[in-house]
């Protein structure tokens, strides 16, 4: 038993996005097109210039999941190639400059042509500027002989680069001490890959380049915090973003999204795509199960645990304790499972111990909601409409943080105006939240009499 557990516990892992064999569509309950049609729709359109897309949504989302997809996805059936690029094996997000970035790009798309296509491209800058480190880095740790070499160093002590203060001081400074553009030799680097590309035997003829974990920077160069950071990299250095000669999609915070900056990015990149959570219950309507939703996340259980089924893993009741109260996102749904296991002697996983899973998550919320915000919170709960003051700021810190969550109608509607928002369910367990409710619903009795 301990080894289904064990299982279990690792097939649920939050920081693990879906792959291809584990991928479920989740769109109707999303409320809309997923991101993989609206960015082949634009790519199968676009002529003469550069795709420019964003791509937004809350922690846990399925941003990573959904750009692994599409890149599954235009490799099988399309003539772009995928590159996918996850900032975090590269920076620390704490301090983070727009040359990290840049080389991150340049050392993925020379992993993937080499993985991908058996094509080594050659570069006699990034040689050179890496060539600076070699010595710290060969000191640190050795690497097996099956690791390409990706500018004259393994792909694993580039990502050593970030961890090693003196590597990186000597790097930068090599950067800069010939006046050349990062960027320029980028698109040198790109162009020289979209014709080995073309030479290829391979279907690709263009590259298509994405951007992950971008709105998880909290520190960009000079700034002190995290909305200028996430202003100065996507509104003051959109030149830069926008500057790379290929098709390119980045992730973008929800609250920069959010902001009176939107504008701004719509004008600079063309295209936002927020992903709304999985609806698991009806707008207005918290017991009031959403068929579709809750049916997505117990296939994706179901891809996750393999050979280990659901009715052998959980407690009907159980189970449907823990799709309810992620609310739609799938990293909680993760955590929660996790706990729960890390709770349990044997399977199947009861409804005390999935109750009691979300306590951790309950506790948090306790201690970070402020008294101000539980009379707002109720308020939301209480509108059929479901929708948020948008000029009260508090209310775009409890989307960053999900004390709200977003959701598209996902049902059959006329309406063009469908976003909706909804009070956390783990929130519905905190004391105050409770208190707070029935405040609500005495003052509303005594406004009938």
């Amino acid at each position: 038993m301990s080894d289904k557990l064990k299982k279990i516990f690792n097939a649920c892992n939050p920081n693990n996005p879906a792959d291809e064999k584990y991928y479920t569509d989740c769109r109707k309950a999303r409320g809309g097109d997923i991101l993989a049609r609206k960015v082949q729709a634009r790519l199968d359109y676009i002529e003469h210039s550069y795709l420019r897309f964003l791509f937004t949504g809350h922690i846990g989302s399925g941003k990573s999941s959904e750009l692994l997809h599409l890149g599954n996805l235009l490799k099988k059936d399309t003539n772009f190639f995928p590159v996918y690029v996850d900032v975090r094996d590269y920076v620390n997000l704490e301090n983070v400059t727009l040359e990290e970035i840049l080389l991150a790009i340049a050392v993925e798309i020379s992993d993937a042509f080499q993985k991908d296509l058996n094509i080594t491209l050659k570069n006699s800058y990034f040689e050179e500027k890496f060539g600076e480190v070699k010595n710290l880095l060969l000191t640190k740790r050795k690497f097996t002989k099956i690791e390409v070499s990706l500018f004259g160093l393994a792909k694993g002590e580039i990502q050593e680069i970030k961890q090693n203060d003196e590597a990186k001081r000597r790097l930068f400074e090599a950067i800069a001490k010939d006046n050349r553009s990062l960027l320029d030799e980028l698109n040198l680097f790109i162009s020289k890959a979209q014709l080995e590309l073309a030479k290829s035997d391979s279907a690709f003829t263009k590259i298509v380049i994405m951007v992950d974990s971008l709105e998880k920077i909290q520190k960009f160069e000079a700034n002190t915090n995290v909305i200028d950071s996430h202003k100065e990299l996507f509104i003051e250095r959109n030149d830069k973003l926008t500057g790379i000669e290929a098709h390119t999609i980045y992730t973008v915070p929800l609250s920069l999204y959010r902001s009176d900056a939107s504008p701004k990015l719509l004008h600079y990149y063309g295209d936002v795509l927020p992903l709304p959570m999985v609806k698991i219950f009806h707008r207005g309507k918290f017991n009031s199960e959403y068929e579709e939703g809750c049916k997505a996340f117990k296939e994706i259980l179901t891809k996750r645990l393999g050979e280990i089924s659901l009715t052998e893993a959980f407690e009907d009741k159980a189970l449907d304790f823990l799709v309810k109260y992620s609310g739609g996102n799938l990293r909680n749904l993760m955590l929660f499972i996790q706990e729960a296991i890390i709770s349990s002697d044997e399977l199947p996983i009861n409804f005390k111990t999935a109750r009691k899973s979300i306590q951790p998550t309950v506790r948090a919320y306790a201690a970070s909601i402020k008294e101000s915000a539980y009379p707002k919170l109720v308020a939301l709960d209480e509108n059929p409409k479901q929708q948020i003051d948008t000029e009260d700021d508090s209310f775009w810190t409890m989307l960053e943080n999900l004390t709200v969550m977003e959701y598209a109608n996902g049902d059959d509607t006329n309406s063009l105006d469908d976003s909706w928002y909804a009070v956390n369910p783990v929130v519905y367990e905190v004391g105050k939240f409770q208190t707070a409710k029935e405040e609500f619903q005495k003052s509303k009795r005594k406004s009938k009499k």
